[in-house]
């Protein structure tokens, strides 16, 4: 039996998200900006003036079980940008193979894109095997073998918060294809750092994507169009109000990454924070975080890019010194054993090893908060930096004792002999000592000694001074013949 006419213009027209499933009417989908009740998915590809008022849309995201080209099935949405959608695919003519497709409206399209991926060449940069326009819409088939992305991922662990120990090494594979891009001539700036943006393979492997808003440096280049977008929360905001970008733009939104992923919470919009929003430092919602980590993190979101890590070089020296510290010290930075305190206090330990935690470099950038920062100590092992100076240092002690010893030695043996050496007395000198000795009574008579003449005694051997004592004795006493 047919229904009404009536009836069937009274039913509202439903959309399927095919992230969550939730079933949601038009008329509530266009009053949420086309987002899902349930997760919040942009469910279209929408057309926005550029005052940002949504005019209409450009297509429908494709649900799950659907297939583009009669090749590829949808197996889920890995995300959704302002430009274009990702899905995950199998590949129904090689065996169910796994690909990664971005779907992007054919008015909204920058072969640029194309152009750009197909001269790059890195493990963590998925190659463009197929290229397509259906239905108004471009779609590049990506070489993938993953199936999840980092803003899928840390909706697995509870508060959206993934470990600093899980994390770190994903950020540090980021800041390797980043170094790559920035090292191109000319610099190649992504420009769309998100969780969104970034695939997870099987293996742990990043992959990042969506290059649609990508740009080379060129000083004297004005940007193109497309590449004025910007997502709030993850771009800086001389991206956001269009003062131009470069390097240190990526380090901003590569922190903002960090930052979200580690805490759970979106930093607030670079507009926001310009007009004074404060942003919360992430040991205040992880008290765990490592302080060079939290350090590192908010020095990379400041506002001024001058006050940035100026290459993605120093950002990624940052993280390997970090990574470098929980290893030594055995345990995970999540896995700190020490207590929390106020930064100024003194901390009794009173284990076995009557040690002392090492004191911690604190951020030398204005931290925003309420809150008095924290930093969590513990007693760690030493680390191969601090072992080669200790060990240099107890070298140098040795030496220095060694030289002591020997000058000590050396400046004593020149002592004895200067006393070991007779003095010898010019005769013609007229300088006399100030005590001169006692002459020696050499007669044998027991008599006075005379007194000094004030010339200078000599020396005089015995069978001589006999002699002479005789001959004067016969001048003074003279005898009758």
């Amino acid at each position: 039996m047919n229904r009404p006419l009536e009836e069937i213009r009274e039913q509202p027209e439903l959309h399927i998200c095919p992230a969550c499933g939730t079933t949601n009417e038009l008329d509530v989908l266009v009053k949420r900006e086309y987002r899902c009740s349930q997760c919040n998915l942009e469910l279209a590809h929408l057309d926005v003036a550029a005052n940002g008022v949504i005019r209409g849309i450009f297509g429908w995201l494709r649900g799950v079980g659907d297939t583009i080209e009669n090749r590829y099935q949808v197996n889920s949405v890995l995300g959704k940008g302002g430009f274009g959608a990702t899905y995950l695919v199998e590949d129904l003519r090689l065996s169910g193979k796994r690909r990664a497709i971005k779907e992007v409206p054919e008015l909204l399209f920058d072969e640029y894109e194309t152009t750009l991926l197909s001269r790059l060449n890195h493990p963590s940069i998925p190659d463009i095997i197929d290229h397509n326009v259906t239905d108004g819409m471009v779609y590049l088939v990506l070489e993938f073998g993953g199936s999840r992305t980092l803003g899928g991922e840390r909706k697995q662990y509870p508060e959206q918060r993934i470990p600093q120990a899980k994390l770190l090494p994903w950020m540090r594979q980021l800041c390797e294809v980043l170094i790559y891009l920035h090292s191109q001539d000319p610099p190649i700036i992504h420009r769309d750092l998100k969780p969104d943006n970034i695939l997870l393979d099987e293996t742990g492997r990043i992959m990042l994507i969506d290059f649609g808003i990508a740009k080379e440096s060129k000083p004297a280049t004005m940007t193109r169009t497309l590449g004025r977008a910007a997502t709030h929360g993850f771009s800086p905001p001389e991206q956001a109000m269009g003062t131009g970008t470069d390097e240190r733009s990526d380090i901003y939104a590569l922190a903002a990454t960090f930052y979200a992923l580690l805490t759970g919470e979106n930093p607030p919009a670079a507009h926001e924070r310009v007009a004074g929003k404060e942003l919360v430092p992430p040991s205040q919602i992880v008290p765990e975080i490592s302080p060079l980590l939290e350090a590192a993190i908010l020095q990379a979101l400041n506002l001024n890019v001058n006050h940035r890590q100026q290459t993605m070089q120093e950002f990624s020296q940052a993280l390997e010194t970090i990574a470098l510290s929980a290893h030594d010290s055995g345990t995970h930075t999540a896995e700190y054993t020490g207590r929390t305190v106020m930064v100024g206090r003194t901390i009794g330990v009173t284990d076995a090893t009557g040690l002392h935690p090492h004191s911690i470099k604190l951020p030398s950038g204005q931290i925003t908060g309420s809150a008095a920062p924290i930093v969590e100590t513990g007693i760690k092992k030493m680390t191969p930096k601090y072992k080669v100076w200790l060990t240099l240092g107890s070298i140098a002690v040795a030496l220095a004792a060694i030289f002591t010893m020997v000058y000590i030695y050396w400046h004593k043996s020149e002592i004895v002999k200067t006393d070991q050496t007779p003095t010898q007395v010019d005769s013609g000198s007229k300088e006399l000592s100030t005590n001169p000795p006692t002459p020696i009574d050499v007669s044998g008579s027991g008599g006075d000694a005379e007194k000094p003449s004030g010339k200078p005694e000599v020396m005089l051997k015995p069978d001589e001074g006999r002699g002479k004592e005789q001959n004067n004795n016969s001048k003074d006493n003279p005898t009758n013949t």
